[in-house]
């Protein structure tokens, strides 16, 4: 899987805006915290598509902690305020 640099960045910049926590729960898998993401970025006036690859890549960067949603997904030890 490829990410696309731009993708990576958007994903960051909604990360950023969330509270990270010590615990990985299970309310939201990366799926639904990418369309977060990307609705969080449409309401800014922002064209925003960020792929699963592009929003994995920018958990890791952030050093955000994971656990496995299956084959694909993740969930992240993330608390969403948006």
């Amino acid at each position: 899987m490829r990410s696309d640099a731009r993708e990576v960045e958007l994903a960051k910049a909604w990360l950023a805006q969330q509270r990270p926590v010590s615990r990985v729960g299970k309310r939201f898998t990366s799926w639904h915290l990418r369309r977060m993401a990307e609705r969080w970025h449409r309401l800014q006036g922002q064209d925003a598509c960020i792929s699963d690859a592009a929003f994995h890549e920018a958990v890791k960067r952030m050093g955000l902690s994971t656990v496995p949603a299956g084959p694909v997904f993740m969930y992240v030890a993330l608390e969403v305020v948006q």
